[in-house]
């Protein structure tokens, strides 16, 4: 297997994280939604319904951090939050249906992309990229936890 150079990961894992940020940055325009937003409703239609709890611990961010952007989302429509009737400090939150509208969109506009310029590749370079995908939160030692 060939090794890379320090550089050559360096400039590569750029590439990546520059590309992700613009194309975070080209759906923002498009919603309106930043991107924590737009993972949260993601992580909603894998999960949910959630506790604030597992909100704050998904985004690795502190409580009264979600619980703002939680209410934000929730005065946008995107998302519900109910108390629990036994445990007043337990608050559940889930997808409403303009969230997942959002979702959808998001999905679709992210499809149409890459369905149009996938066309353009041979099969093996498509394979590669689909296995470098499947691969990469193993390489950047990240949970692949997805249940859809």
């Amino acid at each position: 297997m060939t090794r890379l150079t320090r550089t050559q990961i360096d400039d590569d894992l750029y590439l990546l994280l520059r590309t992700i940020y613009h194309y975070e940055k080209l759906l923002e325009s498009k919603t309106g939604l930043d991107f924590q937003k737009m993972y949260l409703l993601l992580h909603l239609v894998n999960e949910s319904p959630l506790r604030l709890t597992e909100v704050a611990k998904e985004l690795n961010i502190p409580m009264f951090s979600a619980s703002r952007l939680v209410d934000r989302m929730v005065s946008m429509g995107l998302i519900g939050k109910v108390q629990d009737e036994n445990d007043k400090r337990s608050i559940s939150i889930s997808l409403e249906p303009q969230g997942q509208a959002m979702i959808d969109d998001l999905e679709h506009r992210s499809y149409d992309r890459i369905q149009k310029n996938f066309s353009d590749l041979k099969d093996e370079d498509f394979n590669l990229v689909m296995q470098v995908i499947e691969k990469m939160h193993r390489i950047l030692e990240v949970s692949e936890k997805v249940t859809r």
